[in-house]
């Protein structure tokens, strides 16, 4: 059963972290980008992933989506 959208703002905003990993770890195997920082910040998931059991696949994937994402942009 799925939860609402309303269900997964109260767990990320007040539920403990062990049941946060849980939550973190299926949406980062189910959602793009876009959706996920519409509920966690990037700094959020970056100090998550080792925490969180995930595919290797998926956490690299992240792991690498991340670093990208959050490095300065160049100056011109």
């Amino acid at each position: 059963n799925d939860l609402t959208e309303a269900q997964v703002q109260e767990l990320l905003t007040h539920a403990p972290f062990e049941e946060r990993k849980w939550l973190l770890g299926r949406m980062l195997e189910r959602l793009g980008p876009d959706e996920l920082v519409r509920y966690v910040s990037l700094e959020d998931v970056h100090q998550a992933l080792p925490h969180l059991r995930l595919d290797e696949k998926i956490r690299h994937h992240w792991k690498e989506a991340i670093a990208v994402w959050t490095q300065p942009a160049p100056r011109s």
